[in-house]
């Protein structure tokens, strides 16, 4: 029985003894593994604090136009000084500021009494000479008439016969003469008469009026008529665009009080500058006749545009004196330094005329802390 307990005992104590050894086995197994994992850990965590992150975009292929804006102001493309031409009292005036006028509508009068007076008394005069001058005329005409059949009779001679020729062409040409001066005379008056009726040369809106009844008026006084069916906007430009704007180009409107965008082009371009920026005339298709002189606009000038276009977020480009540069990712996660040209640019859009190509990734957030080659992590 003893013997038994003993050989129990000994059971146990090498079972004991070998869960111990294998404890220890599966110990030293994962102490061994242990180190070998740690490290590589450590390195994934160095990498990762080696990586910047960053922001990209991809460079796409589209179209963009390059624009310069502006603010403009509405005004007639034509208007017309309308001014007395002839001094004197006005008499009567038949339009108001605002009126609609059309061509050859009497605007004003000025008094003509004095001229008519003038008038009356030289043409009475005249018309009196006209008369002498015919009835010597024909008083000579008469004696050479009467002198004509003596000298056929043989009672006069051919000296008198002469005499009487020339007496009655004389007379003629004084008559003709007196004549002239009396219808040349009339037509002056009928001209002086047109400048104390002051008529509008166009159809139009009146926005000035410089003229009331009972004033005296010179030739500073009068309408001012704008032809409104014929609408521009003034406009002015900085002078480093002066020679990107031409006559032609397209140009975009907005009114801002009428909330609406209108098309037009540009119709002249100034080379004198007034103020430090160059006056622009903006020609405008008005079909629905809305727009008023004085009304402000935002003006869009599109000097330029390219198709099929590498186009990237300007935020993306580096600028180094004359050179620009941007950041493109590569496989392998590197910032790669990369000189590019850049062509036109729009609203935060810039074409890349040489470079890089359409899909490539560029940094456009986090550019700042990159060197050529530098890993980044794209967030």
């Amino acid at each position: 029985m003893k013997n038994i307990i003993k050989d129990r005992s000994k059971i146990i104590a090498c079972a004991v003894i070998a869960g111990i050894v294998i404890f220890t086995g599966m110990g030293m197994s994962k102490t061994h593994g242990g180190p070998k994992d740690a490290k590589s850990d450590s390195m994934e965590i160095k990498n990762a604090a080696d990586q910047v992150p960053v922001t990209v975009a991809s460079a796409k292929q589209g179209s963009i136009s390059d624009e310069i804006y502006t603010i403009g102001q509405a005004a007639p493309s034509s208007t017309y000084n309308v001014n007395a031409k002839a001094s004197g009292e006005v008499s009567r005036v038949y339009f108001e500021v605002g009126d609609e006028v059309r061509k050859g509508d009497i605007l004003f009068t000025v008094d003509m009494d004095s001229l008519n007076i003038d008038r009356d008394k030289n043409l009475a005069q005249l018309s009196n000479g006209v008369e002498q001058a015919k009835m010597a005329y024909d008083n000579a005409l008469k004696v050479h008439t009467d002198k004509k059949k003596l000298f056929e009779s043989g009672a006069v001679s051919d000296y008198d016969l002469d005499n009487s020729r020339i007496n009655s062409e004389n007379a003629k040409i004084s008559y003709e003469n007196a004549l002239k001066n009396l219808n040349s005379t009339s037509s002056s008056y009928s001209e002086q008469t047109e400048n104390y009726v002051i008529k509008s040369p166009v159809s139009g809106i009146v926005t000035q009026r410089s003229v009331d009844e009972g004033m005296f008026a010179s030739s500073q006084n009068g309408f001012t008529i704008i032809v409104k069916d014929s609408m521009v906007i003034e406009a002015s430009i900085a002078s480093k665009y002066v020679n990107s704007v031409k006559p032609g180009q397209e140009v975009e409107i907005y009114v801002n009080t009428l909330y609406r965008t209108y098309s037009g082009e540009v119709a002249s371009v100034s080379y004198t500058a007034k103020k430090g920026s160059y006056p622009v005339e903006i020609s405008i298709s008005d079909d629905d006749k809305r727009i008023q002189p004085g009304m402000y606009a935002e003006i869009s000038i599109k000097t330029g545009s390219k198709e099929d276009a590498v186009l990237i977020p300007k935020s993306a480009v580096i600028s180094e004196g004359p050179q620009d540069y941007v950041y493109v990712v590569d496989d392998s996660s590197a910032a790669r330094r990369t000189p590019v040209e850049m062509g036109i640019s729009n609203e935060g859009i810039v074409e890349i005329a040489r470079g890089i190509s359409a899909g490539d990734k560029v940094v456009v957030e986090g550019k700042e802390f990159l060197d050529d080659g530098k890993l980044v992590m794209v967030q």
